[in-house]
């Protein structure tokens, strides 16, 4: 199974991407602590690429391709921006997250997450492919 997407890069596309992972969770029949995770591995990604990768650029496509194989979620956003690999990033640890102004959270709740990051900067764009393997089994619903 495979579905893409296509949004702006402004805030407001968070709320629509959560929108189109709840339904994509529903549909693929993806666990709710796990559709959670997935939906957050985004907004994050999502909100790093608007607020660095296109600075002050507004208006400016980000697609992400998100598939299911054998239990394996794989998500591959795409984006023209400035290049970044958020593999070499990594920030500072402090004893107290809650302090930073610098940010960095975001990828290491991304790392938390997921189960591999691959980035790679081709044709004038960058390429991160997110894995995430579905370790729960599917809610039921109670008699």
């Amino acid at each position: 199974m495979k579905k893409k997407f296509q949004y702006k890069s402004e805030v407001q596309s968070i709320a629509t991407i959560r929108k189109d992972m709840e339904d994509l969770a529903e549909s693929w029949d993806i666990p709710s602590s796990e559709a959670k995770q997935i939906t957050l591995v985004l907004e994050e990604l999502f909100s790093i690429i608007i607020n660095y990768a296109f600075k002050d650029k507004t208006n400016q496509d980000i697609g992400f391709i998100i598939s299911q194989n054998d239990g394996i979620i794989h998500l591959l956003l795409s984006d023209d921006g400035i290049p970044f690999n958020p593999l070499e990033y990594n920030p500072e640890q402090l004893s107290d997250p809650a302090s930073s102004d610098d940010g960095g959270m975001g990828l290491s709740l991304i790392r938390v997450f997921a189960d591999s990051i691959e980035y790679k900067r081709e044709a004038q764009k960058n390429h991160l492919l997110i894995q995430k393997t579905i370790r729960s089994q599917p809610e039921t619903e109670q008699s």
